[in-house]
């Protein structure tokens, strides 16, 4: 801050409230710290490094390789789908409406382009996958 630079009184209680927070923040970190190193805790900065775009998307394209070189699958599905979305329209699209199996089970994927709520309990959502589009209703 230039001497020159004249302040009013908000902006310099404001800069001085900040400064003070700023204070403030730095020690509980240093005790936090301190605390930690006390106990035999590692600690972890919450300070993120910026990495440059173009590094980053190099890393993340040597890692991929790296993974199909090796024979696993880089980018692995959380669940098991038993069953295309077009032949889940195949498969039922003659059941009468109402009528529930709750023996079967069939785990489809694909993306959610609507949501739309209809009430407090009912959820209609629109799955996209292999081209095609099936509205689906939650309760």
């Amino acid at each position: 801050m230039a001497d020159t630079e004249k302040l009013s009184k908000n902006e310099l209680k404001r800069r001085q409230k900040a400064e003070k927070l700023a204070a403030e923040k730095a020690e509980k970190e240093r005790l936090k710290k301190e605390k930690a190193e006390k106990e035999g805790k590692k600690v972890v900065s919450k300070e993120v490094e910026s990495t440059d775009p173009n590094e980053y998307f190099s890393l993340r394209k040597n890692f991929v390789n790296q993974q199909k070189e090796q024979g696993l699958n880089p980018y692995p599905h959380k669940f098991v789908v038993s069953i295309s979305l077009t032949g889940y329209i195949e498969k039922y699209q003659n059941v009468k409406e109402g009528e529930i199996d709750k023996n079967q089970i069939e785990c489809l994927s694909g993306r959610i382009h609507s949501k739309r709520e209809s009430g407090t309990k009912l959820i209609f959502l629109d799955l996209r996958a292999e081209g095609t589009k099936y509205r689906l209703w939650l309760l």
